[in-house]
Order: C-alpha cells, then structure tokens, then sequence
C-alpha cells in the first residue's frame, strides 16, 4: 500500500480479520482448509472509480489468491467493510471449487451467480443497520427474473447480485449452516442449483 495510508491500510486489515471471523466461525461457519498458507497478501492500490475491490485467483493455487482494495475508495468505511467481506468471501468461496488451479484462475466459475449471490448477501453481516442493502443489488433486483437455473444465465454476475434475496431468505427460514452445505455440495462437484436443492 502507499506509504502514508499506513491509518487506512491498517483498519483494512482490522476489517479483514472481523469478516473472516464472521465467515469461518458460527453460525456460518465456512471452511478454510483448502488454504495452507497465511496471511492473505493484500494490495490497496488505485483501481476503476467504480471499483472497491476484487479477489484475484491465482494460477500457482489457493495460497496464492489475493485480494485488492481501491485507495481512493478506502475512506469510505461502510462500503469498504461490505466489500472486505464480499471479497473474502470470493476467497472462501474458491476453496470449495473443484477445478484446477489453471481453471479457477482463468475461467469464469461455474458457480458464479450463486458465489455473487452469498457475497452480496454476507455484506450485510458487517453492516450494523438492519436496513442495509448492498449497492449492487440497487438495479438487479428483477435480475433474477432473466435468469436460468439450469443453463448459464446471460448475466451471471447481475443475476447472482439479484439471487441474494434467495440466500437472504435461506438463511432466515433454515439458518446460516446451509451456506457451508450448499459449498460442501459443490466441492463434491454439484452444480449451483442442484447444490442448493441438495444443501437444503
């Protein structure tokens, strides 16, 4: 990071450790074990004016995805705690994906509108207003009426941002462990849908 954003860089860290708790600790209680090597290397650097940030895949494997957070949107502490948890949870959510490290670093995930949906959803656990909605989900709540369970949905991304709904739901009618079941399904090699009719 740049050396006079040591303040931001260091509440970013802080951010990151409190959203892999809430990810890898009860009630959600999601794995890590495909991930053998810590710390996460963690860049903030200048990206897109609408970019907070992203997870990178790695083609050498799991313990070399990183991920990477915008300076310029780094003082925006409400957006920048939703998107370290989203983007963990991209993390997370690669080390429950099958495919080979070649694949998941250069190939679109196959779970990608359901990885979109649980991330969007997660946002909300860092967020102390109840009234929270994640700014991606503004404009994509009729996405999943365009959708396709069972064939790649024309958006994946939009469409998952959309689904969030669903994982909202899931989560209030079943509880927070169906998350994890549902990414044990795909470990397994489930695709997305038959995932969540199998982790429910």
């Amino acid at each position: 990071y740049p050396v006079i954003m040591n303040e931001e860089a260091t509440n970013l860290g802080d951010y990151l450790e409190e959203a892999l708790e809430k990810i890898t600790r009860s009630p959600l209680n999601m794995s890590t074990q495909g991930r053998s090597s810590w710390p996460i290397d963690v860049t903030i650097k200048k990206l897109g004016s609408n970019q907070y940030g992203f997870f990178e895949p790695s083609i050498l494997g799991n313990n070399y995805a990183s991920l990477i957070f915008n300076e310029d949107k780094i003082d925006d502490v409400t957006q920048m705690r939703a998107t370290t948890i989203h983007e963990l949870m991209h993390l997370v959510q690669s080390l429950y994906d099958p495919r080979n490290r070649y694949s998941k670093a250069k190939f679109e995930s196959p779970t990608l509108w359901l990885d979109e949906a649980v991330a969007v959803w997660c946002e909300g656990l860092m967020i102390q207003e109840s009234s929270y909605i994640s700014p991606v989900r503004n404009g994509n709540e009729m996405a999943p009426f365009k959708g396709n369970f069972v064939n790649r949905p024309d958006d994946p991304q939009n469409f998952g941002y959309g689904m969030s709904a669903m994982i909202k739901y899931i989560t209030e009618q079943y509880g927070y462990t169906r998350i994890a079941l549902i990414y044990d399904k795909i470990k397994n090699g489930s695709k997305a849908i038959d995932a969540v009719k199998e982790g429910l």
